[in-house]
This record gives structure tokens, C-alpha cells and sequence, in this order.
């Protein structure tokens, strides 16, 4: 039954640690914008298409 102690304090450790998180992330979704795109200026419209053109000549 000595293996089963560490599993079991390991298993506790961790279900402690997660709860934790879980408390630290339900409280606070309060700061920044509540809605929009984070995306501003050109790169919001996409731009212009690429484009592609083959060398001319030799080389």
C-alpha cells in the first residue's frame, strides 16, 4: 500500500491546483473590450490578392 500513498498525494495535489485555476478564471473576464475585432486598419479589409509573376528572360 506504499505506491498507492504517492498516487494518492499526487491525485490530491492536482485537484487542488485545478481548482484553484478554475476559481482564478471565473472572476475576471471584466477588462478589455467587450466586443469587436482586435484587428484595425488595412489588415482588417484582407487587402489586395498576392500576386505572382514569372521571371522574364534567361536566368
Amino acid at each position: 500500500m506504499t505506491q498507492d500513498a504517492p498516487k494518492d498525494d499526487a491525485r490530491a495535489k492536482f485537484l487542488e491546483a485545478l481548482e484553484k485555476k478554475k476559481q482564478k478564471g471565473a472572476g475576471g473576464s471584466t477588462s478589455g473590450p467587450t466586443s469587436g475585432s482586435k484587428v484595425g486598419g488595412g489588415q482588417a479589409a484582407g487587402g489586395a490578392p498576392k500576386r505572382f509573376q514569372r521571371k522574364s528572360g534567361s536566368a
